[in-house]
Protein backbone atom coordinates (compact mmCIF):
# COMPACT_ATOMS: atom_id res chain seq x y z
CA UNK A 1 0.00 0.00 0.00
CA UNK A 2 1.24 3.34 -1.24
CA UNK A 3 0.95 5.92 1.83
CA UNK A 4 2.75 8.85 -0.55
CA UNK A 5 -0.10 11.79 0.15
CA UNK A 6 1.28 13.41 -3.02
CA UNK A 7 0.83 10.52 -5.27
CA UNK A 8 -1.69 11.29 -8.17
CA UNK A 9 -5.08 9.38 -8.82
CA UNK A 10 -7.05 8.97 -11.81
CA UNK A 11 -10.37 11.77 -11.53
CA UNK A 12 -13.74 9.81 -11.64
CA UNK A 13 -16.10 10.38 -14.62
CA UNK A 14 -18.60 12.45 -12.38
CA UNK A 15 -15.69 14.47 -11.97
CA UNK A 16 -14.56 15.36 -15.01
CA UNK A 17 -18.43 15.93 -16.10
CA UNK A 18 -18.40 18.79 -13.14
CA UNK A 19 -15.00 20.39 -14.70
CA UNK A 20 -16.91 20.36 -17.62
CA UNK A 21 -19.64 22.15 -15.89
CA UNK A 22 -17.54 24.61 -15.00
CA UNK A 23 -15.28 25.59 -17.89
CA UNK A 24 -18.90 25.79 -19.76
CA UNK A 25 -19.97 28.12 -16.90
CA UNK A 26 -16.74 30.13 -16.80
CA UNK A 27 -16.75 30.93 -20.62
CA UNK A 28 -20.86 31.53 -20.37
CA UNK A 29 -20.29 34.20 -17.86
CA UNK A 30 -17.24 35.51 -19.33
CA UNK A 31 -19.41 36.41 -22.64
CA UNK A 32 -22.01 38.17 -21.10
CA UNK A 33 -19.33 40.38 -19.51
CA UNK A 34 -17.91 40.80 -22.49
CA UNK A 35 -20.79 41.85 -24.11
CA UNK A 36 -21.25 44.45 -21.00
CA UNK A 37 -18.07 46.30 -22.26
CA UNK A 38 -15.50 43.73 -19.27
CA UNK A 39 -12.78 42.68 -22.15
CA UNK A 40 -10.08 41.75 -19.81
CA UNK A 41 -12.25 38.40 -19.23
CA UNK A 42 -11.34 37.07 -22.85
CA UNK A 43 -8.00 35.97 -21.45
CA UNK A 44 -9.99 33.41 -19.07
CA UNK A 45 -11.82 32.20 -22.39
CA UNK A 46 -8.71 31.10 -23.93
CA UNK A 47 -7.62 29.60 -21.30
CA UNK A 48 -11.09 27.15 -20.77
CA UNK A 49 -10.88 26.69 -24.64
CA UNK A 50 -7.30 24.88 -24.44
CA UNK A 51 -8.65 22.71 -21.39
CA UNK A 52 -11.76 21.84 -23.20
CA UNK A 53 -10.62 21.57 -27.04
CA UNK A 54 -6.47 21.06 -27.44
CA UNK A 55 -4.84 20.65 -23.90
CA UNK A 56 -2.70 16.98 -24.45
CA UNK A 57 -0.33 17.68 -21.83
CA UNK A 58 0.99 14.23 -20.39
CA UNK A 59 -1.18 12.30 -23.02
CA UNK A 60 -4.51 12.95 -21.69
CA UNK A 61 -7.30 13.91 -24.35
CA UNK A 62 -8.88 17.58 -23.93
CA UNK A 63 -11.76 17.54 -21.17
CA UNK A 64 -14.64 17.80 -24.23
CA UNK A 65 -12.57 14.82 -26.20
CA UNK A 66 -12.31 12.43 -22.82
CA UNK A 67 -16.19 13.47 -21.75
CA UNK A 68 -17.75 12.68 -25.36
CA UNK A 69 -15.37 9.44 -25.35
CA UNK A 70 -17.05 8.54 -22.20
CA UNK A 71 -20.95 8.91 -23.69
CA UNK A 72 -19.89 7.45 -26.90
CA UNK A 73 -20.72 10.86 -28.62
CA UNK A 74 -19.32 11.90 -32.09
CA UNK A 75 -18.20 15.28 -31.88
CA UNK A 76 -19.45 17.29 -35.54
CA UNK A 77 -20.35 20.47 -36.87
CA UNK A 78 -21.30 22.10 -39.82
CA UNK A 79 -19.33 24.81 -41.34
CA UNK A 80 -17.96 26.15 -44.96
CA UNK A 81 -14.85 25.03 -46.11
CA UNK A 82 -12.64 27.28 -47.31
CA UNK A 83 -13.22 27.91 -51.36
CA UNK A 84 -11.36 31.34 -51.16
CA UNK A 85 -7.79 30.58 -52.45
CA UNK A 86 -8.89 27.85 -54.93
CA UNK A 87 -11.26 30.30 -56.62
CA UNK A 88 -8.91 33.14 -57.41
CA UNK A 89 -6.77 33.76 -60.35
CA UNK A 90 -2.92 32.91 -59.64
CA UNK A 91 -0.93 35.92 -58.30
CA UNK A 92 -4.03 37.81 -56.75
CA UNK A 93 -3.36 37.26 -53.45
CA UNK A 94 0.41 38.64 -54.04
CA UNK A 95 0.84 41.27 -51.32
CA UNK A 96 -2.17 40.14 -49.28
CA UNK A 97 -1.54 40.63 -45.85
CA UNK A 98 -4.43 38.72 -44.09
CA UNK A 99 -7.05 36.46 -45.18
CA UNK A 100 -9.86 35.25 -42.95
CA UNK A 101 -11.91 32.34 -43.40
CA UNK A 102 -14.74 32.76 -40.96
CA UNK A 103 -16.21 29.10 -41.53
CA UNK A 104 -19.47 30.08 -40.02
CA UNK A 105 -19.36 26.63 -37.63
CA UNK A 106 -22.66 25.27 -36.10
CA UNK A 107 -24.19 22.54 -34.51
CA UNK A 108 -27.23 22.33 -36.67
CA UNK A 109 -26.90 23.08 -40.56
CA UNK A 110 -27.61 26.88 -40.95
CA UNK A 111 -26.42 27.24 -44.83
CA UNK A 112 -26.97 24.76 -47.77
CA UNK A 113 -23.32 24.84 -48.29
CA UNK A 114 -22.04 23.87 -45.01
CA UNK A 115 -20.63 20.44 -44.82
CA UNK A 116 -20.52 17.73 -41.92
CA UNK A 117 -16.92 17.69 -40.37
CA UNK A 118 -15.33 16.36 -37.12
CA UNK A 119 -14.65 18.68 -34.30
CA UNK A 120 -10.87 17.10 -34.40
CA UNK A 121 -11.02 17.94 -38.15
CA UNK A 122 -12.30 21.59 -37.37
CA UNK A 123 -9.68 22.18 -34.84
CA UNK A 124 -7.09 21.71 -37.71
CA UNK A 125 -8.93 23.57 -40.38
CA UNK A 126 -6.80 26.44 -41.68
CA UNK A 127 -8.76 29.78 -40.62
CA UNK A 128 -6.33 32.56 -41.21
CA UNK A 129 -3.79 33.29 -43.37
CA UNK A 130 -1.52 36.16 -42.72
CA UNK A 131 1.33 36.94 -44.87
CA UNK A 132 2.39 33.39 -45.72
CA UNK A 133 1.62 31.95 -42.59
CA UNK A 134 -1.33 29.99 -42.28
CA UNK A 135 -3.55 29.51 -38.34
CA UNK A 136 -5.50 26.63 -37.95
CA UNK A 137 -8.51 26.95 -35.07
CA UNK A 138 -6.04 24.76 -32.52
CA UNK A 139 -2.97 27.06 -33.20
CA UNK A 140 -5.01 30.25 -32.23
CA UNK A 141 -6.83 29.01 -29.17
CA UNK A 142 -3.07 27.21 -28.32
CA UNK A 143 -1.01 30.56 -29.16
CA UNK A 144 -3.49 32.72 -27.28
CA UNK A 145 -4.03 30.39 -24.05
CA UNK A 146 -0.33 30.32 -24.01
CA UNK A 147 0.32 33.95 -24.28
CA UNK A 148 -2.65 35.38 -23.07
CA UNK A 149 -4.44 33.13 -21.04
CA UNK A 150 -4.31 34.09 -17.49
CA UNK A 151 -1.77 31.27 -16.24
CA UNK A 152 1.34 33.05 -17.06
CA UNK A 153 1.54 36.28 -18.45
CA UNK A 154 4.83 36.43 -20.79
CA UNK A 155 7.22 39.24 -21.36
CA UNK A 156 7.75 38.66 -25.06
CA UNK A 157 5.33 37.60 -27.72
CA UNK A 158 5.80 36.20 -31.36
CA UNK A 159 5.86 39.07 -33.51
CA UNK A 160 2.91 37.67 -35.98
CA UNK A 161 0.71 37.23 -32.89
CA UNK A 162 1.00 40.62 -31.74
CA UNK A 163 0.00 41.72 -34.96
CA UNK A 164 -2.76 39.32 -35.30
CA UNK A 165 -4.32 40.84 -32.30
CA UNK A 166 -4.07 44.29 -33.62
CA UNK A 167 -6.69 43.19 -36.38
CA UNK A 168 -9.13 42.05 -33.37
CA UNK A 169 -9.15 38.72 -34.80
CA UNK A 170 -9.70 36.60 -31.36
Amino acid sequence: MNNDPFQTISKSGIERVKELYFSLRIIFDCKSLIQNGKFYHISVIYGQLRSLLTERSKGISPLLFHIASIQNKKMELYHLPDTFEKNLPPNLLEGLSIHYNSTNPSIERIFPNQEKISLEKFLNTDVITYETRKFTVRKIIDELANKYGGAHYSQKTNKYLSELLSFSFN
